[in-house]
C-alpha cells in the first residue's frame, strides 16, 4: 500500500486492514464518535487489498483511491437488496411500491458538512431527471438524516442510477456519486389467476408417476426423488426456486439463462427425505415457491402434491389436530386459541407412565420455518385419546406474524417410563408418527 502524506488540515489517519468479501461489492460504514462519516460501496478487489481512510476536521472521509474527496456520503436505500453480482442494488416491488404505498421508494441522505437551515437537496434519476427535492426549514433538521422518497410512478424495470446534490445556502450545488440500482417490478409466477383455490395457479410441477402411485420407500429415498418444475410467468435469470418437502427446503439457485423457459429438475436427496420423516396415510405435502434476483416473491406456493413416505423410520401413527377439518386448520376461526393435538394411546405401543410431548412444525407465510413444542402429558390411562391444548406457541396469526401457516406437520414424542425395563428405549426421547400435515389456512391471507 502506498505511503500517503495527509494534507495539513486532515487530523486523523486510519488504516483499514484487508477485508475478505465474497460479494462483488460491499457497503462500508465508518463512524467517528458515533457520527457516520463514510458510507461507501466498495468493490471486492478494493476490500481484498485493504484501503486507507483519512478524516478531516469535519468528519468527512477521503479514500486512498486518488485521494478524491468523498464530500457527500452515498445515498442509502433501506429497502434495497444486495449488492448484486455487478455491484448494483436491487429494488423490488416491496421497496418501490408497497412498503410506502403513498410515497414510493424511501431514501436516506446522511448529514453533510456545514449543514444549515436553508440548505436544499435534489434527487436525480439517471443523472438527468429530478424525482424529489427539499429544503431544510427548521433548526432541528440540521445534523439529522434526510428522508426522501422517489414516487413509484418514476420507477420502471431495468438498470438505473440514483444520485443527489446539495446546495448550501449561497453556494454552488455539490453532487454525490451515483448509486447503481436494478428495478424489477414483476413477481415470479405473475398473478395467481384463481385466488379462491389453494396454491398459485401459474406455478406447476410434476413428480414421477411411480412416486405418486406407490409412494417413497427406503429404496426410492436412497435414489432421490426428482421434482420437475415447469416454466412459469416472469421466469428470470437469478431466480431461486425453493422446494418444500414436508417443510424441509431444497433450493435451486440461481436459474441460468439456459434454464429460462425450460423445465427444471430438482432432486430431493435421501437426507432431506429422512429428515422430513415418514408420513401418515394421507402423505406429506410437496410444493415450491420462487424468489427472484431482487427478492420479489411469488404470490403463493404452488398447489401441493401429497406423497406417502414409508422408509421404515416411523413406528407409530401420526397424531391429529382436533380443530382441523379435512386436513385444514382455519387460523381465523382459531384466533388466539392454541391448536389441540390428539393421540390415541393403547397397548402394545404405550404403557402407564409414558410421557407425551407434541411438536408442531411448518412454514410461515413469510417462508420461515416454524417449530413449537408442547408441554409434557403423562399417560395415566390406556385406551384413551390424550390431548394437549397448550403448545408453547400456538399456531395463530399473533404467533407467526401472519394469518397463514403452510405445510403444517405434527408429531408426538414418547418418553418411556424408566421403571419398565421390558420396554425398549427406556427414558429416551423418541419421535414417532411421521409428518402429518394439517394445512393451515386463513381467509385473511387471500384476496
Amino acid at each position: 500500500m502506498p505511503t500517503l502524506t495527509p494534507p495539513g488540515n486532515l487530523k486523523q489517519f486510519t488504516l483499514v486492514n484487508p477485508l475478505k468479501s465474497f460479494r462483488s461489492s460491499t457497503r462500508v460504514s465508518v463512524l467517528l464518535d458515533d457520527q457516520l462519516c463514510l458510507y461507501k460501496s466498495l468493490a471486492r478487489k478494493e476490500l481484498d487489498a485493504g484501503f486507507e481512510i483519512v478524516l478531516n476536521p469535519l468528519g468527512q472521509g477521503i479514500s486512498t483511491f486518488g485521494l478524491s474527496p468523498l464530500a457527500l456520503i452515498d445515498l442509502e436505500i433501506p429497502g434495497a437488496t444486495g449488492p448484486l453480482d455487478d455491484g448494483s442494488w436491487g429494488i423490488n416491488v416491496a421497496a418501490a411500491q408497497t412498503n410506502f404505498p403513498l410515497q414510493g421508494l424511501q431514501l436516506y441522505i446522511q448529514p453533510w458538512s456545514s449543514m444549515a437551515v436553508g440548505d436544499s437537496y435534489k434527487i436525480m434519476l439517471n443523472g438527468t431527471t429530478q424525482v424529489a427535492s427539499g429544503t431544510l426549514l427548521k433548526p432541528e433538521d440540521v445534523g439529522a438524516r434526510v428522508v426522501a422518497f422517489v414516487p413509484s410512478a418514476r420507477l420502471v424495470d431495468g438498470a438505473h442510477t440514483l444520485s443527489y446534490s446539495i446546495t448550501r445556502l449561497g453556494q454552488a450545488a455539490e453532487a454525490s456519486d451515483a448509486l447503481n440500482i436494478l428495478v424489477k417490478l414483476t413477481l415470479p409466477g405473475g398473478v395467481d389467476e384463481d385466488g379462491s383455490v389453494p396454491g398459485h395457479s401459474e406455478l406447476t410441477f410434476d413428480l414421477p408417476d411411480d412416486i405418486i402411485n406407490d409412494g417413497v420407500d427406503a429404496a426410492a429415498a436412497k435414489a432421490g426423488v426428482p421434482v420437475t418444475v415447469h416454466p412459469y410467468p416472469n421466469m428470470s435469470v437469478g431466480d431461486d426456486i425453493k422446494v418444500s418437502w414436508g417443510g424441509h427446503f431444497v433450493h435451486h439457485a440461481p436459474v441460468t439463462q439456459a434454464e429460462v423457459g425450460q423445465d427444471i429438475e430438482i432432486v430431493i436427496e435421501e437426507a432431506t427425505i429422512l429428515a422430513a420423516g415418514d408420513s401418515g396415510f394421507d402423505g406429506l405435502a410437496v410444493t415450491f415457491e420462487v424468489y427472484d434476483l431482487v427478492l420479489n416473491r411469488s404470490m403463493d406456493w404452488a398447489a401441493e402434491k401429497r406423497v406417502v413416505v414409508d422408509t421404515g423410520n416411523a413406528r407409530l401413527d401420526a397424531p391429529f389436530v382436533k380443530e382441523a377439518a379435512n386436513g385444514e386448520l382455519d387460523l381465523d376461526a382459531l384466533g388466539a386459541e392454541p391448536a389441540t393435538l390428539q393421540i390415541p394411546v393403547a397397548l402394545p405401543d404405550f404403557a402407564v407412565g409414558d410421557r407425551l410431548v407434541g411438536k408442531l412444525t411448518g412454514t410461515t407465510a413469510d417462508g420461515d420455518a416454524a417449530e413449537y413444542e408442547t408441554d409434557e402429558v403423562e399417560v395415566l390411562t390406556l385406551n384413551h385419546i390424550y390431548e394437549n391444548p397448550n403448545p408453547q406457541c400456538a399456531p395463530a396469526p399473533t404467533c407467526l406474524g401472519a394469518g397463514r401457516l403452510f405445510l403444517h406437520t405434527c408429531q408426538w414424542e414418547r418418553l418411556n417410563a424408566v421403571e419398565r425395563p421390558v420396554r425398549p428405549h427406556q427414558g429416551q426421547r423418541r419421535w414417532y408418527g411421521g409428518p402429518h400435515r394439517q394445512g393451515c389456512r386463513s381467509g385473511s391471507a387471500r384476496s
